[in-house]
């Protein structure tokens, strides 16, 4: 009776082990797990020069469904980095959903400079005057601290967008602009600061049968990106996109250069 017992405390000590260790997250990697097939995406190309408003009335005309924007929906706006006084770094984002502007700054204890900087970029950006302006320093330095990156201020700014042409007069001279992102254009400066804006891009897409939907992404430099959501495999899907060059006049020898690969997800 005793052994049984024993046997049964055994085996339930097991399974108790067993459901814990099942439980834990072992750390295994992504690509250790089942994926998820989503359909095929193509790499960003850059075809010949396209006007981005013809295609985008060819697209209604052929019955396209057409949005602004990149695949993704629209990106966030943003400026990072240091800025033109030593001892600076400025994050500034504006974010579309939820219509506020965000800053964030960091500069040396007690540097005037720097302060009277940062004010001027805001002031001169998003049109604040007097009273408005004065509000936004308040709330800004509710928010002050010291730490070893120094003395931090930053605030929300809800229904304000910043004008990023502004911005970028504070930010020093222009060092470099790299758009290999659909709709997305990175401008460098050369105080340290980086800053991240949208392009003109439309979103052209059609469904071609019940769960499979084509679409191409493309912007104003001729940046294009092709995709097909379906939940499973198709024999040849780079032919979807014969007839969709044709409807938006897109040159038929750039999608013969353009390959499409697998898209998969991995579940947490």
């Amino acid at each position: 009776m005793r052994q049984r017992y024993a046997l049964a405390i055994g085996l339930a000590t097991l399974v108790l082990v067993s459901i814990v260790l099942g439980s834990i997250d072992t750390g295994v990697s992504p690509v250790h797990r089942e994926a998820v097939f989503l359909g095929y995406i193509s790499k960003m190309t850059r075809i010949d020069s396209v006007n981005l408003t013809v295609t985008e009335k060819r697209a209604w005309v052929y019955g396209y469904s057409v949005t602004d924007g990149q695949k993704d929906g629209r990106s966030d706006e943003w400026v990072q980095g240091r800025g033109p006084i030593s001892g600076t770094y400025l994050w500034l984002v504006y974010t579309f959903d939820s219509d506020y502007t965000y800053f964030s700054y960091y500069y040396r204890e007690n540097d005037t400079e720097a302060v009277e900087w940062i004010w001027g970029l805001l002031a001169d950006s998003l049109s604040l005057v007097g009273e408005d302006l004065e509000k936004v320093k308040e709330k800004a330095y509710l928010n002050y601290g010291v730490d070893a990156a120094g003395a931090h201020i930053g605030c929300y700014l809800y229904d304000l967008k910043p004008d990023w042409e502004k911005v970028m007069a504070h930010l020093g001279s222009v060092t470099g602009r790299d758009n290999s992102r659909v709709g997305l254009l990175k401008v460098s400066f050369d105080s340290g600061a980086n800053v991240w804006l949208n392009e003109p891009a439309i979103m052209v897409e059609r469904s071609v049968s019940l769960g499979v939907t084509i679409g191409v992404n493309i912007d104003w430099d001729s940046d294009i990106i092709l995709y097909v959501d379906c939940g499973w495999k198709l024999e040849d899907p780079k032919r979807l996109f014969v007839q969709v060059f044709k409807d938006l006049g897109l040159p038929e020898s750039d999608l013969n250069d353009t390959e499409l690969e697998e898209h998969y997800a991995y579940p947490m």
